[in-house]
């Protein structure tokens, strides 16, 4: 009898610490909770089974993953000041768990000098992918512990917000606050302290101080939300004096690619062959000249499909039709003839850079973001063109053989290459000036002059951004350029000047599409007056996307062919200008039924 009441006494004892441990992980809110809503005990549950098939949907997809930071530190009048800055690019993959290729660090072109930093850059990339979601082995209530703070709205999207923090303080992890979008209790945003990123983040920060991180995703189809956007900041003690702190952008795109699709994508478009037949009758053979512009546009075709296949470049789309009609405004105002039409691509990635493959000219999302008006944005343009009317090299004919490209990311990144001779730069700047003095934008060419001038005084601080990946300096960064003709009409660049912005802040004008890498505009209303400190000339700023649920689904845009891309739009002077409604959400193709995570 003894034995069984101390079995019945031990049974009780258990059953009471586990209904007090799971009480603990649901705190006592300070607010009033809404009626109406589930228990804290459901929408932690639902939310934990949301997050787990957001998970399994990463397990065949290849995103890329991009972290850019920057150093400021205080300065009067301007508030703070560029001192140095970072970058890295990286691309997500699954194998026992999340990992990260560094695409910035291939193999056979690191040398011994390159080994801490690639070390360095390695555990940068690791700190990305713990900002994809809060805590890898999810926000469970046998690990943490839930505190209702309030129902709020991120955009469209109604949430309901909780801090978390863990159960165990020696369990690291992630300590903040998490909002629940209340339709299927995903999480969109979560902002705090992930212990694994500041450690890996440390040789950033200062030894006192914590990155706090604020981490969005994007609804990209029915009931599921990608990562997408987080901004990262160096946080000191509160009562420490003004010191340099760190900031950082990161974004992820490219959810859509897989390794069983990436090598189809570039193999229906190589195997894109237009027919030999015309009306009925037969082609006749084209002349050599004809055959070597033929040859040329094919190897103009490779290119842009596998930068494309690796979600380097964005799909055409809007933004692309802005730029062409710049283009066009150029050549129709100054009565060129080209051998064929001239198009524009958006390159994806935050380094300022603009290079042109054949009859397409790359800009890099980073430099049309920065730059100030359309005017300076068809400075740039107008220094493209100018090679293609000077009859410089379009092309290297050996990419038209499409096994040439058959290399891995990171191959691509370090060993493809679009420059130009100093003299053949030297000569397009000068014909770039003829061509905007005889243009719509003659009047406001001293911004792009302007914008030129500021980024060369950074050039120092700046080292990461300026630095191409394809093509050539938008800055002269080493000093090989003096007197440009394109500085001599501009204002002397001032940065403590309260009427002179040269320079816009990164990610001003652009979004990009999560899933599919496709280009769209922000749409924000700008302010007026603008502060000193506020102007945040080239520098990376804090992320407040206006989220909204998927309302429409479009397929891919089909990679057109460079026979198909013949159409010019007609001139206008109204292109890139900034909109004025707030950001919607972003429109994206559908996508396939989530698959199972391994376990």
């Amino acid at each position: 009898m003894r034995m069984f009441v101390h079995f019945v006494v031990t049974v009780m004892i258990i059953m009471i610490i586990i209904a007090t441990s799971s009480c603990h992980a649901f705190a006592q809110s300070d607010q009033p909770r809404p009626s109406g809503l589930p228990s804290d005990r459901d929408v932690v549950a639902f939310s934990n089974r949301a997050e787990g098939e957001m998970l399994s949907g990463l397990t065949d997809a290849r995103p890329v993953m991009e972290g850019y930071f920057q150093r400021f530190v205080p300065k009067a009048k301007v508030g703070y000041a560029l001192d140095m800055d970072r970058y890295v690019l990286g691309r997500f993959r699954w194998g026992n768990g999340p990992t990260v290729e560094d695409l910035l660090n291939y193999q056979s072109m690191a040398g011994e000098n390159d080994v801490e930093r690639s070390a360095s850059d390695q555990r940068l990339l690791e700190g990305l992918l713990q900002i994809m979601v809060p805590d890898w082995k999810q926000l469970r209530p046998e690990r943490y512990e839930y505190k209702f703070v309030k129902r709020d709205f991120l955009g469209a999207v109604r949430c309901l917000v909780y801090d978390v923090k863990a159960l165990n303080s020696e369990d690291s992890g992630f300590v903040g606050r998490v909002y629940l979008e209340d339709r299927s209790w995903n999480i969109v945003r979560f902002t705090g302290i992930n212990s694994n990123v500041d450690r890996l983040f440390s040789t950033l920060r200062c030894e006192n101080s914590r990155f706090r991180i604020d981490s969005w995703r994007v609804n990209v189809a029915k009931n599921r939300w990608a990562p997408s956007y987080a901004y990262v900041e160096e946080v000191p003690p509160l009562d420490s004096p003004e010191m340099p702190v760190v900031k950082g952008q990161i974004r992820f795109w490219g959810y859509d690619r897989t390794d069983n699709q990436q090598q189809q994508q570039f193999t229906d478009v190589l195997l894109n062959e237009s027919s030999t037949t015309v009306g009925g009758r037969k082609r006749q053979p084209p002349s050599p000249q004809q055959s070597q512009r033929l040859f040329e546009d094919q190897a103009e075709e490779n290119v842009l499909a596998r930068l494309h296949q690796a979600r380097f470049l964005g799909a055409p789309g809007d933004v692309e039709k802005m730029l062409d009609q710049v283009v066009t405004n150029l050549i129709v105002t100054n009565k060129l003839v080209l051998g064929e039409p001239v198009h524009c691509r958006v390159l994806l990635t935050t380094p300022l850079e603009a290079f042109t493959v054949g009859n397409t000219i790359v800009i890099s999302r980073g430099l049309i973001d920065v730059l100030p008006s359309e005017s300076a944005i068809a400075l740039v343009l107008a220094h493209q063109v100018a090679h293609n009317i000077l009859g410089h090299r379009r092309v290297d004919t050996k990419l038209a053989f499409a096994d040439v490209l058959r290399i891995t990311d990171a191959e691509l990144l370090a060993k493809l290459r679009f420059r130009h001779s100093a003299s053949e730069e030297a000569a397009a700047d000068a014909k770039a000036m003829e061509i905007l003095a005889q243009s719509p934008y003659k009047d406001k060419a001293s911004d792009g002059g302007l914008f030129i001038e500021a980024l060369q005084a950074r050039v120092k601080q700046l080292s990461n951004l300026i630095q191409p990946h394809f093509g050539e300096h938008v800055a002269d960064a080493k000093g090989v350029v003096r007197n440009n003709d394109m500085l001599r009409t501009t204002p002397v660049f001032d940065e403590e000047l309260p009427d002179q912005v040269a320079a816009l802040p990164l990610g001003s004008k652009l979004l990009v599409n999560p899933w599919n890498g496709q280009i769209e505009l922000v749409r924000s209303e700008p302010l007026a007056a603008l502060a000193l400190r506020e102007r945040a000339e080239l520098a990376v700023t804090p992320f407040m996307p206006f989220l909204d649920y998927l309302a429409a689904k479009s397929n891919l845009p089909k990679q057109p062919t460079v026979a198909e891309r013949s159409t010019v739009p007609k001139p206008s002077n109204t292109i890139m200008q900034r909109p004025t409604r707030p950001a919607g959400s972003v429109v994206t193709r559908s996508v396939p039924p989530v698959k199972k995570r391994p376990s």
